[in-house]
């Protein structure tokens, strides 16, 4: 006989699987029902924005260095070309001097895979993720 375990809580219970036994019931009765979950009588704090605000605008200044790091990309062949060789000999170093040079301001890390080039771009309170295929 095949058992079909349940979770309920903090207990595992066995059941029979038959198709004549209605799967909510045991040889023990019927189980409890849940009541469902209502948001009603919820409370919720007040909303605070401030901190959503500072994203928005530390955000923006991620994406103005995303643009100077792509533009530099976009700009200069002997870049992109320099930055794609280091990246594929796995020179991390040089990669990230690269990086730096473009005029980036911010905290980047770099990881390369055989299909693209991942930049992450940190400030405190969020992360830009830019991913380029080659």
């Amino acid at each position: 006989m095949s058992y079909l375990y349940y979770y309920f809580g903090n207990v595992f219970t066995p059941y029979y699987i038959c198709p004549t036994i209605h799967p909510r019931r045991s040889l023990y009765g019927t189980l409890p029902s849940f009541p469902e979950y209502t948001g009603m009588n919820r409370q919720y704090p007040p909303v605070d924005i401030k901190d959503f605000l500072n994203s928005a605008l530390e955000m923006e200044a991620l994406l103005d260095d995303s643009k100077s790091l792509l533009h530099s990309i976009q700009a200069s062949e002997n870049f992109a070309f320099q930055l794609k060789d280091a990246a594929q000999k796995g020179d991390q170093d040089t990669v990230d001097q690269l990086i730096k040079e473009t005029g980036v301001n911010r905290e980047v890390q770099t990881q390369f895979t055989p299909t693209s080039i991942i930049f992450l771009l940190f400030d405190p309170c969020c992360v830009l993720r830019l991913q380029l295929g080659w």
